[in-house]
């Protein structure tokens, strides 16, 4: 299955790790790190300029638009198609 991220990403829900809610100051604060050493090794994609949501796959990592409760809400929906 697929998740649709925002603008033109859609990755695979396999290779997705985690979805992270960055409207949490000290989470935003926490993984500010990992995402500057992502964006040097030219792994993370920028769907656009706002930022609600931090998809981190096997592969990339994705700021996303997006609240994570909307997508976890899209794959919960197309998990049930899958089904």
């Amino acid at each position: 299955m697929f998740l649709h991220l925002g603008g033109d990403i859609v990755v695979r829900t396999r290779d997705l790790v985690v979805i992270l809610n960055v409207d949490n100051p000290i989470l935003l604060q926490s993984i500010k790190p990992l995402l500057k050493k992502a964006e040097s090794q030219g792994v993370l994609q920028k769907v656009n300029d706002e930022m609600k949501s931090v998809a981190v796959s096997t592969k990339e990592i994705y700021l996303s638009p997006i609240s994570s409760t909307t997508l976890k809400k899209r794959a919960d929906l197309m998990a049930t198609f899958g089904e």
